[in-house]
Order: C-alpha cells, then structure tokens, then sequence
C-alpha cells in the first residue's frame, strides 16, 4: 500500500515539474488554472513578446482588458481589483497590446494602442513605441513631434 501512495505522489511530482520546465509554461499553467490572475497574464504577455510570439500576445492582452473591468466592476470570487490596479493592469496591458501589434507590423493599431497607453499614463516607454511606429508609418514628422517632447531625445530613431 505505501509503495502504491509513494508511486503516485512520485507521479504527481513528476507531472508538476513539467508545468515548471521553463518560465513560459510556468505562465501558461496558472494563466490555464487563474484565469484571472492579472499578474500571470501581463506575465506571460511580457513573455511571450519578448520570445517572438506576437500573435498570441494580443490574444493574451485583449483576453486580460476584458478580466480587469470585470475585477474593478466587482471581482470574480476571490479576484478583485482596487481602481489603482485596475488603472495599472489596463495601461501595462494597452502597452503590451501596441507591443504585440508592432510586432506583427499591423501600425497603424499599434499606434493607436500607444496613444492610448500614453493617455492612461504610459509615460516615455508609450511615447519610444509610439515615435517608432509613427516613424515606420512614414509619419516622420508626427514621429518627431513625439520624439521632441520634453526627455524624448534619447530615443535612436528620434535623431534629426
């Protein structure tokens, strides 16, 4: 009987350590079993664009817009967010959509998504990202109206 409890417990440890083999299916694994987890999806987002995946980023991203109105509105069970977080969890998730949409070379909405981050205050990340997309638009001038507000400068494609 304890050998039999002892080769399952072994399974089961076994089994859990593949959900940890790396980062990204650490991620995917609490983002599958808390789906409401904020953290874990901006997470795996962040993951997942720095790793190539584009596509599936925005998925995330348009996915996690959706999760944070429901917790700020009220909350799911135990998931709830104050306005703050809410507030913090949209703009890093507007961001990361722009990211994602940049990616894949759709600009036009990638520029849209940085405006939108900048007003929810994204700050310099949202207007580097923002300048970039405007510059590969060909919008070189809207690019360097971004790049010339005050600290923007540092910015390699906002060179005169």
């Amino acid at each position: 009987m304890a050998v039999a409890l002892l080769g399952a417990a072994s399974g089961l440890t076994a089994g859990r350590n593949a959900d940890y083999r790396s980062e990204m299916a650490m991620l995917r694994d609490v983002v599958a079993k808390r789906p409401y987890n904020c953290r874990a999806q901006v997470s795996l987002a962040a993951s997942l664009l720095r790793e190539g995946g584009f596509e599936e980023a925005e998925a995330v991203g348009r996915r996690l817009l959706v999760v944070v109105d429901e917790l700020e509105k009220g909350g799911r069970g135990s998931y709830r967010l104050s306005p703050a977080m809410a507030a913090y969890y949209r703009q890093a998730t507007v961001s990361g959509l722009g990211q994602a949409l940049l990616g894949q070379r759709r600009l036009e909405d990638a520029a849209a998504y940085f405006r939108q981050a900048g007003t929810l205050g994204g700050g310099a990340r949202s207007s580097y990202h923002l300048a970039q997309a405007l510059h590969l638009l060909g919008q070189g001038e809207e690019s360097m109206r971004v790049c010339d507000a005050p600290g923007r400068r540092r910015f390699p494609h906002c060179r005169h």
